[in-house]
């Protein structure tokens, strides 16, 4: 995400879905079906303006929440 690239993960049952705003900064498929992340993995490659889409707003994201700035704010704050 920090160098704009949409992810495309499995929606497991802990994690991605914490991380990845489905259609907005990258795809969520399945939780282990490999044909939908395929065809999710194809779309990325195939549409130039989506990806471009959800790379600006996957970089938005990082700049917002996931900087190591922002996680030793967020740590100092818990302990």
């Amino acid at each position: 995400m920090s160098f704009g690239v949409p992810v495309v993960s499995f929606d497991c049952p802990n994690g991605p879905r914490e991380i990845i705003d489905d259609c907005i900064d990258g795809l969520l498929v399945e939780n282990g079906n490999v044909k939908a992340m395929s065809v999710a993995i194809m779309k990325m490659i195939a549409n130039q303006n989506e990806r471009k889409r959800m790379g600006q707003a996957a970089i938005r994201k990082y700049n917002n929440k996931f900087t190591v700035d922002k996680a030793i704010t967020i740590w100092l704050s818990i302990l």
